[in-house]
């Protein structure tokens, strides 16, 4: 940078990022990466030493410096060179005051120091120093001793698990890297890196965030009063279920990680390891550059991410228990562990493409330095990095409207079967017990018996009288019938005709039975023959033994 573009760097009311006014003013730090919040976050001083081609400056931005000097307006103390190392301050006070301000709240104490640091950059380049950093009691609030290569927050020890920001629905005891570990979450700070990122001396490995989707699906949206579209990708996330959410992107930075929009929020498993990545540069990020305005356009963005959620997982989990309820075969869904795309940067600082590699390609057999002519096609390879890189919109996918088409005939053919599912469901029902009675019927005609009942029959006339003036009522009555043997066989009964359950028979040789059961047209037909009359005691038989009925009289029925 320039002496002037550093002025600007560090002080505040000035960017280069847009005329636009907003309320009157000119916004600060908008679309940047929000270096003064973010830096006065972790530390109190930064110094910045930076080099263009035609000279180099020091600035420094210091909380300490202005709290001890007692400053109403904000200081920036800073100093600038030509590339031999020649100051061109004018200012002789200025000069001093500045080197004694670099010497108190800086790591370094002279001008010579100042110098050799600026010359290890080779050609251009920026150096930013954070001394007096934060602390929680008596411990820095920033944990450099659990990874050599890392710098991670600080785990305290009431606390529960590793760090991680409040979100919905997500547990204490599941581990968020980006909440956590610098590595981690410069590893997708950018939607597609760009630059090679170094810390601690160990370089980070960028990730392309599209390459985690499996069951890609790709929208996009314009929200009404916006002049920019937001593009939508969505899919299962093939590292790890448990971080899920939408990641909101502005100008290929990352704003908010892992936001629940949704079904997302419910208090169920319903959106559970979908991953969504949104180009939303039609919203405005809010000054720390870790969330976006409230405006009617986030909203209405939120909105549409809520819907395609919903059309997402309709299209790849509901859609499909749906199918397997009506096989009334449930089983578990099973997710794709894989990638729909593999993505790999070449490590050239010249070139840092990223390229497609072929699907079977075994991840954990690639080396850890890769380059543009270690890819399968000669095309790339031989280019000697000049092959034009891929945009990563060429692959087929699904979108939203074509889920929504799918999901609209679904649940018509749902309507139409639940309307003649009825009529259908009796017809079969019909044509099943048709077939069980064809296979049932002859069972039955080769087990069928004759209908035996006992003889309880009412006695004639004659036989009812005997002894009613005596007793007063009528006794029991007696059937008789002829045995083969002419003996004849007495059945005591009860009153109501039944068989008196201590009745003994004297039949035949001294056989002692209960009372004989026989055919019901058998009993009717020795009745008539041994009283010569019907078994109602009206009228006699004819000669086919069925009789006739006056209709002058009452009939009874035996």
């Amino acid at each position: 940078m320039t002496e002037s573009q550093l002025y600007k760097m560090l002080g505040f009311g000035h960017s280069n990022k847009t005329d636009e006014v907003i309320n009157g003013r000119i916004a600060v730090g908008r679309f940047g990466n929000g270096f003064k919040s973010g830096s006065m976050r972790l530390a109190k001083d930064a110094l910045v030493l930076t080099k263009c081609e035609t000279s180099q400056s020091v600035g420094l931005l210091s909380q300490s410096f202005l709290m001890d000097v007692g400053a109403e307006d904000i200081y920036v103390p800073m100093l600038t060179w030509d590339l031999q190392g020649n100051l061109l301050n004018s200012s002789k006070d200025e000069v001093g005051q500045s080197l004694m301000a670099f010497a108190q709240y800086s790591i370094f104490d002279s001008e010579q120091e100042l110098l050799a640091q600026l010359a290890a950059v080779i050609k251009t380049g920026t150096v930013i120093v954070l001394s007096n950093l934060r602390r929680v009691g008596d411990e820095l609030e920033l944990d450099f001793d659990a990874d050599v290569a890392d710098i991670k927050i600080r785990r305290f020890e009431d606390e529960l698990g590793n760090f991680q920001q409040p979100r919905t629905n997500q547990p204490l005891n599941v581990n968020v890297p980006l909440d956590n570990s610098l590595r981690a979450y410069m590893s997708v700070l950018y939607k597609v890196p760009r630059m090679q990122l170094y810390i601690r001396t160990v370089k980070v490995k960028s990730k392309r965030v599209s390459s985690l989707l499996s069951e890609r699906f790709v929208d996009t949206y314009k929200p009404h009063g916006s002049n920019k579209s937001c593009t939508i990708e969505m899919g299962f996330n093939s590292e790890s279920e448990n971080l899920y959410g939408m990641m909101l992107y502005h100008n290929n930075r990352l704003i908010i990680p892992y936001a629940r929009v949704g079904m997302q929020t419910e208090p169920n498993k319903r959106g559970l390891g979908v991953l969504g990545i949104v180009d939303a540069d039609c919203l405005q990020p809010t000054h720390n550059k870790q969330s976006f305005d409230d405006t009617k356009v986030y909203r209405a963005l939120m909105r549409k991410l809520s819907e395609t959620l919903q059309a997402f997982w309709w299209d790849k989990v509901e859609s499909q228990e749906a199918l397997e309820q009506e096989k009334k075969r449930p089983r578990p869904r099973a997710k794709s562990n894989a990638p729909d795309e593999l993505w790999v940067q070449c490590e050239f600082a010249e070139c840092l493409k990223w390229r497609k590699l072929p699907r079977t390609t075994k991840v954990d057999k690639l080396p850890e330095l890769w380059y543009c002519d270690m890819h399968p096609d000669p095309r790339i390879s031989e280019s000697n990095h000049q092959w034009p890189e891929q945009d990563g919109n060429d692959s087929h996918v699904y979108v939203v409207k074509e889920s929504q088409k799918r999901k609209k005939e679904f649940l018509e053919q749902q309507r139409v079967k639940r309307k003649s599912g009825g009529a259908l469901e009796r017809k079969q029902q019909q044509v099943v017990q048709k077939e069980e009675l064809e296979i049932v019927q002859p069972e039955l005609e080769h087990n069928t018996t004759h209908d035996y009942t006992p003889v309880h029959h009412e006695a004639p006339e004659s036989v009812r009288q005997v002894g009613a003036e005596e007793n007063g009522h009528v006794p029991p009555a007696t059937v008789a019938k002829e045995s083969p043997d002419s003996s004849t066989e007495t059945v005591e009964s009860t009153e109501d005709g039944l068989p008196h359950p201590q009745a003994e028979v004297n039949a035949g040789d001294d056989e002692m039975d209960e009372f004989t059961l026989l055919p019901t047209s058998e009993v009717r037909l020795q009745i008539a023959t041994a009283s010569g009359q019907s078994p109602d005691g009206e009228q006699p038989l004819a000669a086919d033994g069925l009789g006739t009925t006056d209709a002058s009289k009452p009939h009874t029925s035996s």
